[in-house]
């Protein structure tokens, strides 16, 4: 087993971006929409789940973010990022949650003033 730079001893194995394999006695494999490495950054992570989400949103579908794990691994993060000062700039370390609201408001701007332009 790989062990981590703190001491721990991983427990999982990312096979693909869909399937992560316990590493355990029996193996065990399980396999998701998604799956996000850790190294992932917080656009990356929207471009690949937050995106599509919108977007299925505005065509009239229902959609969801199920963020799971033990307490400190870092849902929080993945879902709202860094928003201490987001009202003055945006950034870059800022989650899920601002960037999906970021997106589907300048997306119902932008169908706003298209209407708009074809009256």
């Amino acid at each position: 087993m790989e062990r981590s730079t703190q001491g721990y001893t991983r427990c999982l194995k990312q096979e693909s971006a869909q399937c992560v394999t316990w590493i355990g006695q029996p193996e065990t494999r399980f396999t998701f929409d998604h799956v996000a490495c850790e190294t992932i950054n917080q656009e990356t992570l929207f471009r690949m789940v937050g995106l599509p989400m919108v977007e299925n949103c505005l065509s009239g579908y229902n959609s969801s973010i199920f963020a799971y794990g033990q307490t400190g691994s870092g849902k929080t993060h993945t879902m709202l990022g860094e928003i201490e000062e987001l009202e003055i700039r945006p950034s870059p370390n800022r989650g899920m949650t601002p960037r999906i609201f970021e997106f589907l408001f300048a997306r119902i701007r932008a169908e706003e003033e298209s209407r708009r332009d074809e009256r």
